[in-house]
């Protein structure tokens, strides 16, 4: 810098360059405060379907064709400072009535050489590292199914895993968290998140926000979630590889009984939860695959919560729970050509410990086939369809009173188009 100056005085010491001109080659740009975009994408679709259970708890009987959309609309902003520091922010409001209205609103810092931190409401490092999900085209980010859709549709045996199987940990669910992202040094990186509130746990549509939350209604919430990861991407020639790892642990509140008296938790039961996924693309071709186990799975709580974490809501007044383990696998293929992309996918859901009416517990299995096709028809414009294949199996666990709940295949077909903006 010192050449530099000592070049420019001599210059407008000698008169060639402007004084204005040598003042504007030291002078940084200047820093502008945060300004808002709009973004987001709204998606629609149509759909046909026909399962053997055709009753869905005491409700009536299950249509075989409507009309399914999801939308958002994203806040964002962000401004970089003169030292490369970026700071930002995103608000996410969801298009349809919610319990959770808005969502994934949180602030963060970041710089190339220090990563990056997040703070407030946003899915943890489970999510941020998360690799190997590949090839499903159809219905991405929208309800794909009915209400429970190809599970077992009778009241009070309800199967765990609403939708198709879940590789994410997600026990800490969109919860406020801090999360720290290392910068990515020869194609690893790292990712820890810890969330101390179960949102679901605040009266009214969402968290209070002020911190210190209440744990007075933490009947089996999983709270001071941990999760740790890593991901790794790269190139060798013509193929590409992404890998990730990750485990998280969560502890279990107190236990509320029915009169509301509370129940010391047992420490011995809180869950944890691990993950690998793996990919490699080449030639436009993607092959991947995921697993995720989850010891001591924890039943539901509110609909909405238990939807997301692909938990199930269960008995009188949402008290009855489980404690079991749960796997969950997929594996999946797709091909990009031109604007078209053609993918495929198989995954299972299995859970252990599902209470069952009369007392006792089983083990359910769900099993799911996708096919699909998608094709750009302009810029954040594509169409989209597909077939999707589900089979519930609630076999009976040990130390089950009851028979073999009934079983339920199901059948989906749809249509649709995303728009992103």
């Amino acid at each position: 810098m010192k050449n530099v100056l000592f070049a420019t005085t001599a210059l407008v010491a000698l008169g060639l360059v402007p004084l204005a001109e040598a003042q504007a080659q030291d002078k940084k740009p200047a820093e502008k405060p945060i300004s808002i975009r709009v973004g987001g994408y709204f998606q629609g679709q149509v759909l046909f379907g026909d399962q053997e259970d055709k009753v869905s708890r005491g409700i009536g009987k299950i249509r075989n064709y409507g009309i399914g959309r999801e939308s958002e609309i994203h806040f964002s902003g962000e401004t970089q400072l003169n030292n490369g520091l970026r700071v930002g922010v995103q608000v996410e409001l969801e298009g349809e009535t919610s319990a959770d209205q808005i969502d994934n609103t949180y602030l963060y810092f970041q710089h190339a050489n220090w990563g990056r931190v997040i703070l407030g409401e946003d899915w943890g490092s489970g999510l941020k590292v998360a690799k190997g999900t590949v090839g499903h085209i159809t219905g991405i980010g929208s309800n794909t199914h009915f209400a429970s859709f190809g599970g077992d549709q009778r009241a009070g045996n309800n199967f765990v895993g609403q939708g198709r199987p879940n590789t994410i940990m997600i026990l800490d669910d969109i919860d406020d968290k801090i999360i720290y992202d290392t910068p990515r040094i020869f194609g690893f990186r790292g990712s820890v998140s810890f969330s101390p509130n179960d949102k679901s746990t605040e009266s009214g549509l969402g968290e209070t926000g002020v911190g210190l939350n209440s744990k007075k209604d933490g009947f089996n919430h999983v709270s001071n979630v941990w999760t740790v990861g890593a991901d790794y991407i790269n190139t060798f020639g013509p193929v590409g590889v992404a890998l990730h790892a990750a485990y998280q642990r969560g502890y279990r509140e107190d236990l509320l009984r029915a009169n509301g008296t509370s129940v010391n938790s047992d420490s011995s039961k809180d869950p944890d939860s691990y993950s690998l996924g793996a990919e490699v693309g080449m030639a436009g071709f993607r092959v991947g695959a995921a697993w995720k186990h989850i010891n001591n799975n924890l039943g539901a709580f509110t609909a909405a919560v238990a939807t997301r974490r692909g938990l199930a809501n269960l008995g009188p007044n949402g008290i009855n729970t489980f404690i079991g383990d749960r796997d969950d696998f997929t594996v999946g293929v797709d091909y990009t050509f031109g604007p078209w992309i053609v993918g495929a996918t198989y995954g299972f859901a299995r859970q252990e410990g599902v209470p069952v009416n009369g007392g006792g517990s089983r083990t359910d299995r769900f099993d799911q086939v996708s096919v699909g096709a998608a094709y750009t028809l302009g810029p954040g414009i594509a169409l989209f369809g597909g077939y999707i294949w589900n089979e519930f199996d609630g076999k009976s666990g040990p130390g089950a009173t009851l028979p073999k709940s009934g079983d339920n295949e199901a059948h989906l077909f749809l249509l649709g188009t995303r728009l992103t903006f």
